[in-house]
């Protein structure tokens, strides 16, 4: 999906840095709150579950949109693939992290879980896109 969607270049460098500074701070958000540890006494609940799990489809629906966004902004060819694959890469070490926080463990099925919120993000990514591209005209 290739849009122009920038004017002036101090413009453009602008949303460029901001787009990079987003996308890392929702990178340490995630690995902060993947560093808290867990309560060994807690019983989970189906709330609980739920709570959790969708915790991570939006975790991941925004990290790979903020990063899609980045590299976009950046001129990487295959934006949205790239994002995807760094969102990934990130979810794996954020499940092997996990294993090394008390009472904490890093369990591939969450991966999957956020998965599902890399596919959320890629596709807010492309509405975005088409609603930026509506305003140009």
């Amino acid at each position: 999906m290739i849009i122009a969607m920038h004017g002036g270049n101090e413009r453009y460098l602008i949303e460029k840095i901001s787009a990079w500074a987003l996308a890392l701070s929702w990178v340490v958000v995630i690995f902060l709150l993947s560093a808290m540890p867990g309560n060994p006494q807690h019983v989970p609940s189906m709330n609980y579950f739920m709570l959790r799990k969708g915790a991570h489809i939006l975790e991941y629906a925004a990290l790979s949109f903020f990063l899609v966004r980045a590299l976009f902004f950046s001129n990487f060819r295959f934006a949205e693939l790239w994002g995807v694959l760094l969102a990934l890469l990130f979810a794996f070490s954020d499940e092997l992290h996990q294993r090394y926080v008390p009472f904490r463990e890093g369990k591939i099925p969450d991966v999957l879980f956020d998965v599902g919120g890399i596919g959320l993000g890629i596709f807010f990514f492309s509405v975005y896109c088409i609603l930026k591209e509506r305003q140009k005209f």
